[in-house]
């Protein structure tokens, strides 16, 4: 009989355990969700333009191909949203744009215009910093602070 209970602890911690990394992935998740957005918010105030051309009443100086956009009335910028949500078994994170298409057009270019993307270079410049957070995270839960 006590090893029956001896088991019922252990499932105990074990589901207790598997709450507590859910929720230091959802923190680190929402960190790193904020992380790649500031990098797109910085990248695109920093991007290299392409002085040579400009266009439109306002003349904007689009940034050159393959660089984070150029900002002009600071849509994209201003629009990036983040959502972290959480179930039981799992942590999803998002980053992406409240404008519709144009965010798009930009990411993956036009027929006209060649790409300059802000989503994919954001990730993949967090990468590293994505990899240690979750290894906090987990080493949180599992030490139990």
């Amino acid at each position: 009989m006590s090893e029956n209970l001896d088991v019922k602890e252990l499932i105990d911690k074990l589901a207790k355990m598997k709450e507590e990394v859910t929720s230091e992935a959802g923190k680190a998740m929402g960190n790193i969700c904020l992380k790649v957005q500031e990098t797109a918010m910085k990248g695109m105030t920093n991007t290299t333009v392409d002085n040579s051309r400009s266009y439109g009443k306002r003349r904007h100086h689009p940034s050159v191909p393959g660089a984070y956009p150029a900002v002009d009335y600071g849509t994209l910028r201003r629009s990036i949203t983040l959502e972290v949500k959480e179930g039981k078994d799992y942590v999803i994170g998002t980053v992406g744009s409240a404008v519709k298409d144009y965010p798009a057009y930009l990411e993956y270019g036009t027929s006209k215009m060649e790409a300059r993307p802000w989503l994919k270079p954001s990730i993949e410049s967090t990468l590293d910093y994505l990899k240690e957070r979750s290894k906090e995270a987990v080493k949180k839960a599992v030490k139990g602070d």
